[in-house]
Order: structure tokens, then sequence, then C-alpha cells
């Protein structure tokens, strides 16, 4: 079949719509939403004795489209196909039994997305290539290279998250004595260095977060950093539990490679912690005081990484207590935020989340990731990966024309196809991109769907023409016209995750 046919089929089909609310006692997840790809449905609460409800939507050609139903929550359907891409101005009336309006029961303004086309320029060079030239732009990085001669270089602003960054640096390290033996040396010197340092600044033994690197690393020296940033500087003496686990991983992996026990004991203490501290419900809290210990948010933790890390202790201890705790957090996730559709995002430098207020496509992700490697011959979890993925694309794509009214900024310099990262930060993002490269080349495995492939290549191809052709930077920010030459705000983290996925999609693309 042809591709670019049955991607707009399927953008046009009413039974592709996402988890519908107001059916089948399902929420509106999507009250924050600012665009869509897929037919949506709204909130507006039926007004008691009207007899019908007329729908009526603007698009940016001034043409009115409108359907009467008797349902309040009724899906674009009739209309959908006709509305142009770009901004929709919906407002829905109750009616008497002659159509009179009687009054407006709600409004909504929201972005209509551009679905995918498949007409999209070709990669501009192979991706492990391209991975290869971001790991070789590493080793040029003062924050990096400084870890050679133990120093925590303080002018590079994003140090203060030091789980996120020196967790993600040890892997790429360890990843780097194999990927260039001539660099092995010195890779592995700034691996065990800021590693050590990690240890050296975690909580003490005796204190309640005992051996738990900080979250936000304090310390004269990025003081200003920490207090010019509005969401960070009241995180101050705080630490999120979806941290650490990063760090126990990259132990585990220093452990392995190194064959030194401290690695080991380091990671040992972080997974205690977590096997003493987890909560009935097979999750963990998200916020918590340093000096106490205590929960400083009703939010839990999404434990995907948790459970990541607590699986590898398992392979490493043989220690089943590790091997439960890891798929009961998984557990949590089925029995919680599938059912409930709240994907939430947590982040160290954003707000806490309720009420569908900040989603993000990454936990999404993460359980198609599970099926695909547990539940692959069942045909319902296999209709719930569909359907997660439908949510990602539809909330977090951008194939083309991306949404103008935009509080992050406006996109007309947004480089795309692209993946957006979050509502609290709803700009083109590298990891973003090829994470949900990633999720699609992983649906095209469960369910050998061409479009799937197709899809994943287009997000991946723009992660090679975003590459900097003379140094080998991909920029973190897709979002101005210089960031390929400048690099903008770069996020070493986000900079190794994409050349990570994109080693893994060239290896499984190749063999194919």
């Amino acid at each position: 079949m042809d591709l670019k046919k049955q991607a707009l089929e399927e953008y046009n089909n009413p039974n592709f719509a996402i988890r519908r609310g107001g059916v089948n006692g399902n929420a509106f997840w999507n009250i924050q939403a600012q665009a869509f790809m897929f037919c949506p449905s709204f909130d507006f609460a039926p007004l008691h004795g009207c007899a019908n409800y007329l729908f009526e939507a603007k698009d940016e050609s001034e043409k009115v489209y409108s359907f009467k139903t008797d349902d309040s929550y009724a899906l674009l359907t009739p209309i959908w196909n006709n509305l142009q891409v770009g901004q929709i101005q919906l407002c829905v009336y109750a009616l008497d039994k002659e159509d009179n309006k009687i009054a407006m029961i709600g409004a909504r303004s929201f972005h209509k997305s551009a679905p995918f086309t498949g007409d999209y320029p070709p990669p501009a060079t192979d991706y492990r290539t391209c991975a290869r030239r971001v790991y070789d732009y590493l080793l040029t990085i003062p924050y990096v290279t400084d870890w050679a001669e133990g120093k925590y270089n303080t002018d590079y602003k994003l140090g203060m998250f030091l789980i996120k960054m020196n967790s993600q640096i040890i892997n790429a390290m360890i990843n780097f004595t194999k990927i260039s033996p001539k660099d092995a040396e010195k890779a592995m010197l700034i691996a065990k260095n800021a590693a050590d340092f990690m240890i050296k600044v975690s909580a003490p033994k005796g204190s309640p977060l005992e051996g738990l690197p900080p979250t936000y690393y304090w310390s004269p020296d990025v003081e200003n950093n920490i207090k010019n940033h509005e969401t960070v500087s009241k995180r101050l003496n705080t630490t999120m539990l979806i941290y650490p686990c990063n760090a126990g991983s990259a132990y585990l992996n220093l452990y392995e490679a190194t064959n030194d026990k401290k690695y080991f004991d380091a990671a040992m203490k972080i997974a205690e912690y977590y096997k003493a501290n987890v909560c009935e419900n097979g999750t963990w809290h998200q916020l918590l005081s340093v000096e106490t210990g205590e929960s400083l948010a009703p939010n839990y933790s999404i434990p995907t990484a948790i459970s990541a890390f607590l699986r590898k202790v398992y392979t490493v201890t043989n220690d089943e207590t590790y091997k439960t705790l890891a798929n009961n957090g998984m557990k949590y996730l089925w029995n919680n935020t599938v059912k409930d559709f709240h994907w939430e995002g947590q982040f160290e430098d954003s707000g806490l989340s309720q009420h569908y207020s900040n989603m993000t496509h990454f936990s999404a992700s993460a359980i198609i990731k599970d099926i695909l490697d547990n539940y692959s011959d069942e045909p319902e979890k296999i209709e719930c990966a569909k359907e997660l993925m439908r949510y990602i694309e539809d909330q977090f794509v951008v194939w083309d024309k991306p949404l103008k009214n935009n509080k992050h900024g406006n996109s007309k310099n947004w480089f795309y196809p692209a993946g957006l990262e979050q509502y609290n930060w709803y700009v083109p993002i590298d990891t973003s991109t090829i994470g949900i490269a990633s999720s699609f080349m992983n649906m095209y495995k469960l369910t050998k769907e061409p479009l799937y492939l197709e899809k994943a290549k287009a997000l991946a191809n723009s992660a090679t023409r975003m590459q900097n052709k003379e140094n080998g930077l991909i920029p973190t920010h897709w979002n101005t016209v210089d960031c390929i030459q400048t690099g903008g705000d770069l996020w070493v983290n986000c900079l190794i995750g994409t050349a990570n996925k994109l080693f893994e999609i060239g290896e499984y693309i190749e063999n194919l």
C-alpha cells in the first residue's frame, strides 16, 4: 500500500481517536493540549434540557464548518477532513427543538497538525557515522574533558544537574573505549573521575538519603547558576528520585568495565535506598527533602529508569528482591498511568505536574518498549502500543507547519520533522526527535507495519541533517536559525542520548 495514502487515511480515521474522554470512564487527558494530529473530542459538559448541540469550527481560511449532534463530547469527525492545517477556533452551542441556539457550552482554540507525507529530505549521512562524529565531538567539550584531570568545570552551567550529566558521560566514555581504542585511556579516566566526583558529593553515611548523589549540585562555584534558574532555585536541598538510578546504572557499567568494587558498592547503596523506601503502590515518591528524607509533594515517580536500574542490579546480584521491585515499578505504570493516561512530565528544571498539565512522551515510549519485550504475542497489548504511538505522534511530532501560537517562542525558525519534549517546553529537541524515532522503530519490530519504519527514518534523518558538518555537534534545541552553528544551550546528556539511539537505529536498519 502507498504509505502516504495510508498515513492520510489514518489521519482522517475516527477509529484512530486517542483515548476518547467521556467514554468508558476515560478522563479528558487533552485538557491542556495545544495541537492535534488525529481527530479529537473535548470536555464540553452537556446542558440539561437541550435537544442537540451545534459544533462550529473556523480555520485559517476563515471558512466555518459545522455539524449537529446529540453528544456534547462528540468527535470532530464530520468536519475534521475539511479543516485546513493551522489554527482552529471551535465553538459549541446547545440547541432547542427548533435548532435555535440556547447557550454556548464551550469553546476551544487549537492547532490542527500536518500529517505524515513521506516527502522529507534524505539523511545527510548514515546513522552510525553521525553518532560516531558526536562521540568525537564529546572530547572537545570542556565539561567532559576536564574530568580527565578530576576537575568539575564550573563554566558549564548545566553541570549543576550533576546526575543527569555525569551518568551519561560515564556511559559514553565506557562506550568510547570500544569505539575508539586510541582514546580509550583518556575516556576511561574521564568516566572514573566523573563517577568518583558523584560518589564524593553523595549524601553521607547516616543521613536520610545516604549514598544518593545530588540531583542539584550546590557549591559556591555554581551558586549563581542555581539562583538564576527560577525553578531550580526553589529546589535547593531537594532530590528527585527519578535520577539516582541513572547514577546507579552508570556505576554498574563502570564496575563491569573496571572490576573496581567501589563502583559496585556505590550502586548498591542506591539500590538499597530504593529497596528500603518503596511505596505500597510499587513506585517511589518524586521529590524529597535532602535534610529529612520526607516527601515534599503528592507526586509519585514515573519509575521506568528506576525499574531498569533495579533489573540491572538483579542481573549482577541474582537477588530476586530487585527483580520484584523492578517488575512492581512497571506494574505501577500499567495500573495507573496507562489507565488514566496521565503521561506526566517529570523534569528537574520544570515544575511538578498535576491534572494533565505537563504531558510528555517518554513514559509512553517506555510502555511501548515493555510491550515489545514482554507482551508481543498479546493482541490487546499490541493495540495499546498502537494507541500510545498515536498519542506520541499526535502530541509531540511535527511533520510540517508547526503551531504558531506557542508560548515558548515563534515556531517559524523550527527545524522539522522533529519531536517536541513536553508541554512545559514545547519545542523540537534532539533526544525527543530520536527517542520518538526509536519508538516508531519498536512499533515496526512489534507489528512489521512499514509505515512505522518510514516514520522512524524520517525523524532519524532529521538528526543527521542537524549535525554540524565541521565538528559533529547536534544541537539540543532546534528552534533558532543558528542552532546548528552555535549549539545554543547544549545539554550534554541529550547529545549523548541522541548518539546512542542513532547507533541503535542504524544497526537495526542496516541489518534489515
